[in-house]
């Protein structure tokens, strides 16, 4: 092979791939070779105090003046493809991710590691993940290629957002006629089902034991629901045992049964809070109440 003409373009056919390594020195290599898998090996000096080292080398920092150095160019290579940026989302939960696609050479394969629950990668012609994340947090995920004879790894991290909605009734626990509260927090604006539209509260009066369901918005665009039951007890039926007909100045022993407590009420708005009445007599009329 004759020398270079320098006066013609030089191509190179074909291109297996190209690199370059070095710091802000002097940099020589003086040596190249290939192995079987198509790695390159590259011997050399160095001056630069920042040439690229890896963890565990055998120095990893300059001596002072010109360090041999040998460094293995791998085959494998991954390049994120799919935009500046779009390794580092924050995304509300249940909602999908913009897919994060990376191209990929000299790799049999790649594992993934660290996502969150929901969102998936794979490896094909290249490398995509995606998914709706169904979980909150801050997931720093890994992308590990196998084969081509060299560990190869990227990161990124996602972060998953969702408000913490609360909601509760007070009462619960209701008789049927009654009314109950429902107050819900952790959003900035909501929307309830039965009717009730937004607000955080709402006074409602079910005929029947009732679940209500709320989902919370919060200042990042992100949702949740939450749901509160509210039961509603049947009024107890109630009855009286004891004489209605009695000479005026007698007493009478009236008994009130289907009840756990009771008030009677008098005509003349007196009450007794007991389960029996023991009443001397002259006219009147009288009710009982239990819970």
């Amino acid at each position: 092979m004759g020398n270079y003409d320098k006066s013609q373009a030089l191509v190179i056919d074909p291109l297996i791939y190209s690199t370059y390594i070095g710091g802000s020195n002097y940099d020589f290599g003086y040596g190249i070779a290939v192995d079987g898998s198509g790695n390159a090996y590259v011997t050399g000096w160095t001056a630069s105090p920042n040439f690229p080292v890896t963890a565990g080398a055998y120095q990893t920092t300059n001596g002072g003046n010109e360090d041999v150095f040998v460094t293995k160019l791998c085959l494998v290579g991954i390049i994120l493809t799919s935009g500046v940026g779009s390794d580092d989302q924050t995304v509300c939960m249940n909602s999908s991710i913009t897919p994060i696609t990376y191209s990929s050479s000299g790799a049999t394969g790649a594992t993934f590691s660290g996502l969150p629950a929901g969102v998936t990668g794979t490896f094909s012609n290249s490398i995509i993940i995606s998914g709706a994340p169904t979980e909150t947090g801050i997931f720093n995920y890994t992308v590990t290629l196998e084969g081509g004879g060299c560990p190869l790894s990227v990161q990124g991290t996602i972060t998953v957002n969702a408000p913490t909605v609360i909601a509760m009734a007070s009462p619960s626990a209701i008789c049927y006629g009654e009314s109950t509260t429902l107050t819900v927090g952790g959003g900035v604006s909501y929307s309830w089902d039965h009717g009730l539209g937004g607000g955080s509260s709402h006074t409602v009066t079910p005929t029947s034991t009732t679940t209500y369901a709320v989902t919370g918005t919060d200042g990042n665009g992100c949702s949740n629901t939450a749901s509160v039951t509210v039961t509603v007890q049947p009024l107890p039926e109630i009855s009286i045992d004891g004489d209605t007909e009695v000479c005026e100045g007698e007493e009478i022993n009236l008994i009130a049964d289907g009840a756990a407590s009771y008030t009677w009420i008098l005509s003349n708005g007196l009450t007794i809070g007991q389960g029996y009445a023991h009443i001397n007599l002259q006219s009147t009329n009288m009710q009982v109440c239990g819970r």
